[in-house]
């Protein structure tokens, strides 16, 4: 069931963003986003539910926030610059991971888990020296290296796997003299 957004233009200017940066951030299409925005609210512009989680994770807001026209009451502000740096970098790694399994490029896969463990490890650090990182940031970065660490998990577990099996093939040859 499609819904619609009315919050949308007011969460926006908030978080201090252009439509085209919202574009950037979200992956949903500039004409969307000006089309909610500029709809009459007698005829709102109704959207997929997929697109309103997207918008709503690029603001960094709850889905029901851009569903009121008049908020939830929950404060705005502009995105912090680290923030907005994070987000675009993990749009980036989102980005860069879709391409390395399309041509299943282990070295670019390990480039895209390299950058992603360093920035998580940067906000981590940045929190604990009391700056503001909002905790689902962390999480973003925490749920895209989960994938990666389990991969090579199951890399590792082969490989054992693998040396496993020669070492008993080693042990049933026959010893030469």
């Amino acid at each position: 069931m499609n819904v619609e957004l009315p919050g949308l233009r007011r969460v926006r200017e908030a978080r201090v963003l252009t439509q085209k940066q919202l574009m950037a951030r979200s992956g949903v299409g500039f004409v969307t986003i000006s089309r909610i925005e500029n709809s009459d609210p007698d005829r709102p512009y109704l959207v997929r539910p997929t697109n309103a989680h997207r918008l709503a994770r690029a603001l960094r807001v709850e889905p029901d926030e851009l569903m009121s026209a008049e908020g939830t009451g929950v404060p705005l502000a502009p995105l912090h610059s680290v923030q907005q740096k994070a987000t675009e970098l993990l749009m980036i790694l989102e980005r860069d991971s879709l391409e390395a399994e399309q041509k299943d490029n282990d070295e670019l896969r390990a480039s895209v888990f390299k950058t992603a463990l360093q920035a998580w490890r940067s906000l981590q650090r940045q929190r604990l020296r009391g700056e503001d990182v909002p905790p689902s940031m962390e999480e973003d970065y925490a749920a895209f290296i989960e994938p990666f660490i389990e991969r090579m998990e199951r890399m590792e577990r082969a490989e054992r796997n693998i040396r496993a099996e020669q070492l008993l093939r080693e042990l049933r040859e026959p010893v030469e003299a």
